[in-house]
């Protein structure tokens, strides 16, 4: 039994930490064998400290033993785009981009959850528009077959997580819980051809990146906004990592010189309101009837999305073939078929 007493004694003086007993000590989480109350003070402990990447390691290397990700063939070459949350408050970006890529003929396995460490989260817009996420992998499948985008489902998640989360309660998992919360991109359940994972701070984007280089995850493009936030945005520098099989690369590029001339823009015509606000935004931003810096934003996260999935080179290249969708509006039309699509399956089950 490893002893929840050594590693508050090890977090308290900052000391590195033993990978193989943090991963015995997350085994014995999963089967019951540590108290609630050791738990919650490890992992209150764990979220009070900037993330290490031997902390981020251990958890992930125990997921992945416990709970192998999933090679669903509709989502074989699929990409994500997700954030951990944090940092400044936008509309849902990362949501509404990946219409925009499944437009582009690149299908999207998008993960996210409810408003943990946001406003308001991908699954609580996805409700307001009466968008469906999908209880098993069947309607996963049919909905990436049939529409070129799927959402991944909650159940999915290892149980693990959804254990933790109800250990904390009452207390926010959002403070209690946050180490989780920083790694939540990384959770995702299936098996994809890449993702873009935006972080809220520099330093969390490193910590990601070389905990993916450590546990030999490939095709992951790491960014984040030096203006703050969790996504690619306009105006300011975006530095990236990407991460690759072909060996590891550090990629930067200050996209506000990429395409256009440098502009500085308005951060606060990006502001996130509550999930019908940000729906409402959503479908603004998908007709191509927002502001520029909206579409701007979500057309860059897109792009990443398709340089990922190998639709295109470059990132500038992207972001122009999002802005060309975002323009004709077809991104809209993926959301409408979506809407449709669970319209459908609500009427079946009724």
């Amino acid at each position: 039994m490893v002893a929840r007493e050594a590693f508050l004694t090890a977090l308290t003086r900052q000391q590195n930490l033993n990978v193989e007993e943090m991963i015995e000590f997350w085994r014995q989480v999963d089967h019951g064998e540590q108290s609630p109350q050791g738990v919650l003070a490890v992992l209150s402990a764990l979220s009070s400290r900037p993330l290490e990447v031997d902390i981020a390691v251990a958890f992930l290397r125990y997921l992945q033993q416990a709970y192998p990700k999933t090679a669903l063939r509709a989502a074989e070459n699929a990409v994500n785009i997700v954030g951990t949350g944090g940092g400044i408050g936008t509309f849902n970006i990362s949501t509404t981009a990946a219409f925009v890529v499944a437009a582009a003929g690149v299908r999207v396995l998008k993960s996210g959850s409810r408003a943990y460490s946001s406003q308001t989260g991908s699954q609580d817009v996805l409700e307001r528009l009466g968008i469906r996420v999908p209880v098993n992998d069947d309607i996963l499948a049919q909905m990436l077959e049939t529409l070129g985008i799927g959402f991944a489902p909650v159940a999915r998640y290892p149980a693990l997580c959804h254990k933790l989360v109800t250990l904390c309660q009452p207390l926010p998992f959002s403070l209690v819980g946050q180490v989780v919360n920083r790694l939540g991109p990384l959770l995702c359940p299936f098996e994809l051809k890449g993702q873009v994972i935006g972080a809220s701070d520099t330093a969390l984007l490193q910590t990601l990146a070389s905990t993916a280089r450590e546990l030999g995850l490939a095709n992951l493009l790491f960014t984040h906004s030096m203006a703050g936030a969790d996504e690619m945005l306009p105006f300011g520098g975006n530095p990236c990592w990407w991460v690759r099989s072909q060996g590891d690369q550090r990629w930067s590029e200050v996209v506000d010189t990429v395409g256009t001339p440098a502009r500085k823009g308005d951060i606060t015509r990006l502001k996130g309101g509550n999930a019908a606000e940000n729906a409402e935004r959503l479908q603004r931003v998908l007709a191509g009837k927002d502001c520029d810096e909206a579409l701007e934003a979500v057309a860059l996260n897109a792009g990443a999305a398709l340089l990922v999935a190998g639709r295109v080179d470059s990132l500038s290249e992207g972001g122009n073939v999002a802005k060309e969708i975002l323009r004709a509006g077809l991104g809209l039309e993926v959301l409408q078929r979506t809407q449709n699509f669970c319209r459908e399956l609500r009427g079946v089950a009724a």
